[in-house]
C-alpha cells in the first residue's frame, strides 16, 4: 500500500507539472485576460525554450497524462492531453482527445472549446 500510495503522488505531482507546462502554452487558445502578458499567443517564458526541448516536455506531458488516464480514466487528464497535442501540432490526436473527455463529461466546456481550435487547423 506504501508503494501504491508513493506511486500515486509521484503521478500527481507530475501531471500537476505537465498541466502547468500544457496549459501555460495554452495561451494562444484563449482570448487574452488581464495579468497574461504573451509574445505570439505563447507564453514569454516558454517561447524562449529551444523547440525540441518545447517539444520533448509536451512529449512528456502526453505520457504523464496517459499514465494518469490508464490509472484513472476521467475527462480531465484527457483534456490535457489533447492541449498537449494541440501544442505539438498534432490536431488529429487533439481532436480524439478532446471527443473522449467530452464523452465523459459532457459539461466540460474547456474540451469542447479545445476541439474547436483543433478542427480550425485540419477542416
Amino acid at each position: 500500500m506504501i508503494e501504491a500510495d508513493r506511486a500515486q503522488k509521484a503521478l500527481t505531482m507530475a501531471t500537476g507539472i505537465a498541466n502547468t507546462l500544457v496549459f501555460d502554452l495554452a495561451w494562444a487558445w484563449a482570448a487574452p485576460s488581464p495579468g497574461r502578458t504573451t509574445l505570439g499567443g505563447v507564453a514569454p517564458r516558454v517561447t524562449a525554450l529551444p523547440r525540441d526541448l518545447r517539444s520533448w516536455l509536451f512529449e512528456r506531458a502526453i505520457q504523464t497524462y496517459t499514465q494518469l488516464i490508464e490509472l484513472k480514466p476521467s475527462s480531465d487528464p484527457y483534456n490535457g492531453r489533447a492541449a498537449a497535442y494541440y501544442n505539438k501540432e498534432d490536431f488529429d490526436h487533439a481532436i480524439a482527445d478532446s471527443n473522449k473527455a467530452i464523452v465523459l463529461d459532457s459539461k466540460n466546456a474547456a474540451a469542447y472549446h479545445n476541439r474547436g481550435l483543433a478542427y480550425q487547423h485540419v477542416h
